[in-house]
């Protein structure tokens, strides 16, 4: 990945830190996903070196609304790209 953060008008993707734990557990708290203890260790794996998933904030209102992600798939140079991002930015 690119060095980061990268940024377009409207977003700036970054690395997670460990007080972005309120801003994940509120995109993934329906009934089926993540607990809080889930959360805390996703974004605890998120900050190791060798990274996989980055935090997603909407600049204007400087807060952060998902995070996309890369995982290995099928060998080292082949990559499966995700996103998970708050309801109200969908669309």
């Amino acid at each position: 990945m690119a060095t980061l953060p990268i940024e377009t008008e409207r977003l700036r993707i970054h690395h997670l830190a460990a007080d972005d734990w309120h801003a994940v557990d509120a995109y993934t708290i329906d009934p089926g996903e993540m607990t809080k203890e889930q959360t805390n260790q996703f974004i605890a794996g998120s900050m190791a070196d060798e990274a996989q998933a980055y935090a997603v904030d909407h600049r204007a209102e400087e807060r952060l609304i998902g995070h996309i992600g890369f995982h290995p798939w099928f060998d080292s140079l082949i990559f499966e790209i995700g996103w998970v991002f708050h309801p109200r930015y969908h669309g």
